[in-house]
């Protein structure tokens, strides 16, 4: 089906591909702040279990 620009029905079509850009990128934000705080909570726990150097 192919709809003319700026009907109901083509603004509709457009809306939801912009929702989804939209959702995959904030999945993408919420995978990388994830990835993130992995990596920082795994640093921080393998630092608090190495012995302390300065003694």
């Amino acid at each position: 089906m192919v709809t003319a620009a700026g009907t109901q029905a083509h603004v509709d079509a457009v809306m939801m591909v912009l929702r989804r850009v939209q959702i995959d990128e904030l999945q993408k934000a919420i995978d990388a702040l994830k990835d993130s705080w992995s990596d920082l909570y795994s640093e921080s726990k393998d630092s608090s279990n190495q012995p302390d150097s300065h003694s």
